[in-house]
């Protein structure tokens, strides 16, 4: 699809016919900002926001704030590891950037602030699933809307939320695809290509149908990869060949990498959608 993540999302909340009359739930785990919340808020959703880190998630209560009162009422904000268990204990690494992970995860080069802080930040965050959330909703109400963006965690949420994907639960689904570091969270080898089996199979299997996104690079990669990626890209529908493509991309980063002198050079592939 020619669409980024950010255009996809307000363009599928736009096409909801009446989302305060049907009662309609999106749910943000991994919002970094309160910016999608808020806008689906505005638009009659209910949201669900999902933060582990304390520092962002004490800007998102900044933000939350400034929000009229009849907003606010169709908002909640939680501070929770979202995994695939509830009441259990996440450590997390939380230095209060984009990187901000699940810890014990070395995550590729864009992390280098964690290389350099070691053990710096590490927390101890409640979880909760997905499954348990959904189940506890009014039974009136439906999630219109699932985004995921939790730096290789993704796996242990779609686990988490199994049960509600199965049964046909959640409409639509948007998540990063960053197969290295879905990879490097479940200590595999770059290219092991875990999330075919942990996450597209499972939706496939589920009635689901999937779509890639239009692809860009981490922001810090400048223009040129971006486009350099886009001629390279040829979408091959068979899903291991779509991992492996995906693989290759932070492979030739960490080539880049490892050829620098002074090992400064950072790769900046990070993640799709």
């Amino acid at each position: 699809m020619g669409l980024g993540s950010d255009t996809l999302f307000e363009y599928l909340l736009a096409g909801h016919p009446n989302p305060t009359t049907i009662a309609s739930v999106v749910i943000e785990v991994g919002c970094f900002r309160l910016k999608q919340s808020i806008t689906a808020s505005n638009l009659g959703f209910k949201t669900l926001s999902f933060d582990a880190s304390p520092k962002k998630f004490a800007e998102m209560e900044k933000q939350f704030e400034q929000l009229p009162n009849d907003q606010k009422s169709r908002m909640q904000l939680f501070q929770k590891a979202v995994s695939d268990k509830s009441g259990q204990v996440l450590q997390f690494a939380s230095i209060g950037g984009t990187g901000d992970h699940a810890a014990g995860v070395d995550l590729d080069a864009g992390m280098q602030k964690y290389v350099n802080a070691p053990n710096q930040g590490i927390i101890n965050v409640e979880t909760v699933a997905l499954d348990d959330i959904v189940q506890n909703q009014p039974p009136d109400h439906s999630v219109f809307l699932l985004k995921v963006d939790v730096q290789g965690h993704e796996a242990s949420v779609f686990r988490g939320a199994s049960k509600s994907i199965l049964n046909g639960k959640i409409r639509y689904i948007l998540f990063e695809y960053w197969v290295d570091a879905l990879d490097q969270a479940r200590n595999r080898d770059f290219g092991s290509c875990t999330a075919v089996r942990d996450i597209l199979i499972p939706l496939v299997d589920a009635g689901y149908e999937l779509f890639d996104l239009s692809l860009t690079a981490h922001p810090k990669a400048g223009k040129s990869v971006t486009r350099d990626y886009v001629q390279r890209y040829f979408r091959p529908l068979n899903f291991d060949e779509h991992c492996n493509w995906f693989a290759s991309l932070g492979a030739s980063d960490r080539q880049k990498r490892n050829s620098d002198a002074d090992g400064s050079a950072q790769g900046y592939s990070m993640g799709y959608w």
